[in-house]
């Protein structure tokens, strides 16, 4: 895997990045999340729908072998989800929602022939997909910069010498952006790969997880 400079405009990035959200968020929410055997609660020749997770942290998955050019489809859902009546879902995949309705069904319209992740719409707070506050929002008051030098000085090697510097905000001159200094910047990482954010021109490293295929983060 590509350890820097991905396309986060990319689909298959977004895709992962909010699968891997989701992931760490149900993790969060549930002491058993991961220990829960994943369970098919629907299937036919054309979708399977499993469920993840204990009743108020768990996850369906509606995958589909439609296609990218197939019409749009409903699939309902209807037994083994763990939802209750009338309780609002948010598909994190497309930010879609969709109500159980009063006979305990989930309406699943699959457009594209793209995967769908439902969870709690009320219990997606903290985890920043779809609109939602993040718990991981973080008020810098420092940063630190990192430094790579190559040089042949030992034994006329190429030698990697690396040098860290902790800079307060306050004294940091913003680049590259408007408006005036701030004694602190709220910075939301974006779930997904490892990767960097610039700040005021400089590089914040942030640890973001790895990439895991949709099938894979459920287990």
């Amino acid at each position: 895997m590509w350890e820097s400079k991905f396309d986060r405009t990319a689909p298959i990035y977004q895709l992962f990045s909010k699968v891997n959200t989701i992931r760490r968020h149900a993790i969060a929410n549930s002491n058993n999340y991961t220990t829960y055997p994943q369970d098919v609660i629907n299937q036919d020749d054309h979708t399977i729908a499993l469920r993840k997770g204990v009743d108020g942290s768990q996850t369906v998955t509606l995958l589909n072998n439609n296609g990218a050019s197939a019409s749009d489809t409903t699939v309902s859902l209807c037994a083994g989800h763990g939802f209750s009546k009338n309780t609002k879902l948010t598909d994190i995949i497309s930010c879609n929602t969709v109500t159980v309705d009063n006979k305990g069904c989930i309406g699943a319209t699959i457009k594209g022939g793209m995967p769908m992740v439902f969870y709690g719409t009320d219990a997606l707070s903290g985890s920043t997909l779809c609109g939602a506050q993040g718990k991981s929002d973080v008020d810098l008051v420092s940063v630190t910069v990192s430094s790579l030098v190559y040089t042949t000085t030992i034994s006329g090697t190429p030698t990697m010498v690396r040098t860290a510097t902790t800079i307060p905000l306050s004294e940091i001159t913003p680049t590259g952006t408007s408006g005036s200094k701030s004694a602190g910047v709220s910075v939301r990482p974006a779930g997904g790969f490892g990767g960097a954010i610039a700040v005021f021109g400089l590089t914040l490293g942030a640890s973001m997880g790895a990439a895991t295929w949709l099938m894979k983060f459920l287990v």
